[in-house]
């Protein structure tokens, strides 16, 4: 007598929702978003396709859930790292660390769904929200331990993550980044120099 096939445990909406949008990202890491059908996630999550559509009203609305997630996993990896440390070399020590081991896999993503128009819209209103965060949050912690104003800090985050800097800005986007890269060599001469040093 043949075995019967093992249940599917059922599944919360949390879990099923998790589940769908795993199979799209491995489908679109290996194949990308062009030959991406609700069908093929749904298979790929077996699941049925209108369990899939039950939750995403389109391919489209399921990408944007993707990008949202994965954007929302590295923010939280970010802000469970920064509270580790109050030092503020060691937040950005920290931000480095996280941004860099996530890059790779998360820009490889990023430029597969991409391919996208609708899902690229999608990212970069999404972007910039999550970047206003970053910036507000970082220049919060600059300004507590440095003497410098707002505005200054928020455009050192925004030079020093490679953000658009904002066509209002009055401060010299030029000037600001020379200052902190003069600052760096400094920094970098203190710790690491060797011998006579020569500025020009």
């Amino acid at each position: 007598m043949a075995e019967a096939a093992p249940r599917r445990r059922r599944l919360s909406r949390e879990e099923r929702i998790s589940e769908i949008l795993d199979a799209a990202v491995r489908l679109v890491m290996r194949d990308g978003v062009l030959k991406l059908t609700m069908e093929r996630i749904a298979l790929e999550a077996g699941s049925s396709k209108g369990l899939v559509y039950n939750y995403f009203d389109s391919l489209t609305a399921l990408l944007i859930a993707v990008y949202a997630r994965e954007n929302r996993r590295l923010q939280s990896q970010q802000l469970e790292a920064l509270g580790e440390s109050p030092d503020f070399e060691d937040i950005v020590r920290i931000t480095a660390r996280v941004n860099r081991e996530q890059g790779d896999t998360r820009q490889q993503l990023i430029a597969r769904l991409s391919a996208s128009e609708e899902v690229r819209q999608a990212m970069a209103t999404e972007d910039a929200a999550l970047r206003a965060e970053v910036v507000d949050y970082l220049a919060g912690v600059i300004t507590r331990h440095y003497r410098l104003s707002r505005p200054v800090a928020e455009m050192a985050v925004r030079l020093a993550l490679r953000y658009e800097t904002l066509p209002d800005d009055a401060l010299d986007s030029d000037g600001v980044w020379s200052a902190m890269i003069v600052g760096a060599m400094n920094e970098l001469e203190r710790r690491y120099g060797e011998g006579e040093t020569h500025h020009g």
